[in-house]
């Protein structure tokens, strides 16, 4: 069959796409902690994150209060440590999102109210857990099979410029 090699070059080009996305999707934030909670001046409120990010999550945090208030927001790590913080404050309410990226992922997340007697907050975070392995898997698979794609197509292309040339 003449056409095998382009076929073939076919194939492995939507399997290489495939992988992609895949690999993409893989990778995308599909876990949400989504926690509604009421914080007291002077008490801590904690959220376990399991399985815990990767190097990145999204962070969505509104509060509300009677008045104007602070509220620190920590990671901490698998041994309670701070590796990363900072406060948000507001005048009545806070609405406040943003990516917080990590040089290694955060087990917890850790709030406290810092002024105002009490505030309803809700807090939410979206954020990937994969393992690094399997996505550097997919990544080689996507990669190999782009170059069998490339190189049968290619092969199929010189081919067929190799007959027009010998006929003419």
């Amino acid at each position: 069959m003449k056409g095998k090699p382009l076929i073939l070059g076919i194939f492995f080009f939507l399997l290489s796409f495939s992988l992609g996305i895949g690999a993409m999707y893989y990778k995308a934030p599909k876990l949400v902690m989504d926690e509604e909670f009421s914080l007291k001046r002077g008490t801590l409120k904690s959220f376990s994150l399991f399985p815990p990010p990767m190097n990145a999550l999204y962070y969505n945090l509104s509060c509300s209060s009677d008045g104007s208030m602070e509220v620190l927001v920590s990671f901490l790590d698998d041994r309670s440590e701070v590796i990363a913080a900072f406060n948000l404050t507001g005048n009545k309410r806070i609405d406040s999102g943003d990516y917080e990226y990590f040089s290694q992922g955060p087990h917890e997340v850790s709030l406290s109210l810092l002024h105002a007697d009490e505030a309803s907050c809700r807090l939410k975070l979206y954020y990937p857990s994969f393992d690094e392995k399997t996505l550097l898997l997919l990544v080689i698979a996507q990669l190999i099979t782009s170059l069998i794609a490339i190189s049968l197509i290619f092969s199929y292309y010189l081919k067929v410029k190799g007959r027009r040339s010998g006929l003419e």
